[in-house]
């Protein structure tokens, strides 16, 4: 993959049609406790933006479990800057202040939180928030024209089989490399066994390495890595009835 000089994403992209609505005035209530990471930071939210968009926070906030009474919920395992970029997210759809820098796009720091918090918006039911990961990883993939080596075991050890974000991690190698000694060259060390067959399976399956241009990939239709469900407690139609009434 070599990279072209100063590459910035077209500005003629398709937006995605199915993009998370910004919720009613209404979501802006009153504020919960939600206790993050060992260090248990507190965070203080309205509670009408969590249950919007997260139907983990949806279950914990409304119902009768000890969440529900005290109105404070812990995520030990969760970390305090990935939990920040959730917020940021609610309020003004970024994951952060500042808008990455060249250098800080293709660094292994990146990409690994963009990973992360994918993760946490699968594990917390919030598909918008994972829709922005996945956006923000295509840019910078793109941007960079660097393959993210390092985040492969993360998402491996924390994500289904059928976890799209598996599939946009299979699809750059498979789409933007030429071959496999291409591929050898970015070493062993990141990869797992289960990567490695299901990269094999998915070369195989399209016929070989497509070896594709910084502005091919760049292109790509980001829409078959979202997650189009509805978010939070606003549940889709189940039929054309519920969808008209």
């Amino acid at each position: 993959m070599a990279a072209t000089v100063k590459f910035k994403m077209p500005t003629d992209l398709k937006e995605c049609p199915h993009k998370t609505e910004f919720p009613p005035l209404t979501a802006w209530d009153y504020e919960v406790s939600i206790n993050v990471g060992k260090q248990k930071k507190e965070f203080r939210v309205f509670k009408g933006l969590l249950t919007y968009y997260s139907s983990y926070f949806a279950a914990a906030l409304n119902g009768s479990f000890k969440e529900g009474v005290t109105q404070v919920v812990e995520l030990e395992e969760d970390k305090p800057e990935v939990f920040e970029a959730f917020k940021r997210w609610m309020y003004n759809r970024r994951l952060r202040d500042q808008d990455p820098t060249p250098s800080w796009l293709k660094s292994t720091k990146y990409h690994q939180f963009l990973c992360e918090v994918f993760v946490f918006g699968d594990m917390r039911g919030i598909p918008g928030l994972k829709n922005m990961a996945i956006d923000q990883l295509h840019r910078a993939t793109a941007e960079s024209w660097v393959v993210p080596n390092d985040a492969i075991k993360y998402v491996y050890d924390n994500t289904p089989e059928s976890s799209a974000l598996r599939s946009f991690i299979l699809c750059i190698y498979r789409s933007t490399l030429a071959s496999v000694k291409a591929f050898m060259e970015h070493g062993k060390d990141h990869l797992t066994i289960d990567f490695i067959f299901d990269l094999l399976n998915e070369v195989d399956a399209q016929g070989g390495w497509k070896g594709m241009s910084q502005l091919s990939w760049a292109r790509m239709d980001r829409c078959q890595w979202h997650d189009h469900s509805s978010p939070g407690e606003k549940l889709p139609p189940t039929s054309k009835d519920d969808a008209t009434a």
